[in-house]
């Protein structure tokens, strides 16, 4: 019985020691530290992801400003050779759009570098060559003629 008095007060020192439950929490004898490394691990990979889309959308961002780029550079540069060079060398006008198309191919094929304009009338001209002066251009169009092809000058205003 001594021996169980002795065992009852050693416990009852050991619990008014031991203070609260804070103490064991401060401690980590309930998980508590491995619950807070946990999280401090999951937020690290919150971070690592949120960093990397972040990136992306970065990275898409100035993909698509440098299309935009690309495509005002090609719409300047067009807009320069239309306005540069507007005596166009006609091979062929066509109202339905398929016969344009392949008779591109063909005038293509030839070595001509070919231009697709749309008339007011809504006809495809299939234009080979382009000037800048009107006198050039007839002088094409004179050497078509001679060798038996039907062309003529259309001035792109």
């Amino acid at each position: 019985m001594k021996a169980n008095r002795i065992s009852l007060l050693l416990t009852l020192a050991v619990l008014l020691s031991l203070g609260s439950c804070k103490f064991i929490e401060k401690k980590g004898w309930f998980g508590k530290k491995k619950a807070a490394a946990e999280q401090a691990e999951q937020a690290r990979r919150d971070s690592i992801r949120i960093a990397d889309s972040l990136r992306i959308v970065e990275e898409k961002r100035f993909a698509e400003q440098a299309r935009l780029d690309s495509l005002q550079r090609v719409r300047e540069y067009e807009e320069e050779m239309r306005a540069r060079y507007k005596y166009h060398v006609v091979l062929g006008s066509f109202k339905v759009p398929g016969n344009a198309d392949h008779y591109e191919t063909v005038v293509d094929s030839e070595g001509y570098e070919v231009v697709r304009l749309y008339s007011p009338n809504d006809f495809h001209l299939v234009s080979a060559l382009r000037y800048d002066n009107s006198r050039d251009a007839w002088k094409k169009v004179m050497e078509f003629r001679y060798e038996g092809r039907d062309a003529w000058v259309y001035v792109d205003e």
